[in-house]
């Protein structure tokens, strides 16, 4: 996970202790900013300066709105106070190529410690993961643990998924090394920024009462 996880400022005082994990931070384009602009090392800024800069309209982020209104919230500063944010990869990505899938592909099993670590330390209960590679490249479900994906309406032609899994406790399993102190429920949910567009309201029907507050 990239350096400097956001923590809301009540996401340790939930009874459901939720983190929503994105894909990555990516190299910047503004020919104003003379830094980040090499994918593949980690950005000079940290994870929650980006969502701390976005609550206090500073500089807004859509990805973290949509991914708000993705659960049906209300307010968005009470949402965003109330979970734990981070990226899968560590490192800066580039925009409209294959880096990201390059570095999941070589870093995979790292990454996911990274994250299984994570939620050993928080005590973490869901995963909602808004980025398709990431969720598929987490670690492989062990016998006996459950998968599925379902369709919860049409953008055009494109079926809309929602994908989900549940991970059981005490149990190894290919791709990490780190073994779960309590079972994991994991959605899998489309990039707010993906090429074919994203409707948060899709989504909310299904995950607005998945999350306890």
């Amino acid at each position: 996970m990239h350096h400097g996880v956001f923590e809301g400022k009540k996401a340790k005082d939930q009874k459901m202790k939720v983190l929503i994990l994105g894909e990555s931070h990516h190299v910047s384009t503004d020919p104003s900013v003379t830094t980040d602009k090499i994918a593949g090392v980690p950005a000079t800024y940290t994870t929650a300066a980006v969502v701390r800069e976005h609550l206090e309209k500073r500089k807004t982020h859509d990805f973290l709105t949509k991914i708000a209104k993705s659960f049906d919230a209300e307010e968005e500063v009470e949402f965003w106070d109330s979970v734990y944010f981070g990226n899968y990869i560590d490192v800066l990505c580039g925009i409209g190529n294959s880096f990201a899938e390059k570095q999941v592909e070589e870093n995979r099993k790292e990454y996911n410690d990274q994250v299984f670590r994570f939620v050993n330390k928080y005590n973490i209960s869901k995963i909602f993961c808004f980025s398709v590679l990431a969720y598929k490249n987490l670690p492989d479900l062990a016998d006996g643990e459950e998968s599925r994906c379902e369709t919860i309406g049409m953008r055009g032609r494109r079926r809309v998924y929602l994908r989900q899994c549940k991970y059981k406790a005490k149990t190894q399993r290919s791709g990490t090394s780190v073994i779960l102190e309590k079972d994991l429920h994991v959605f899998g949910i489309s990039h707010p920024q993906a090429k074919g567009g994203y409707s948060p309201e899709m989504y909310a029907s299904s995950l607005k009462n998945q999350i306890e507050f």
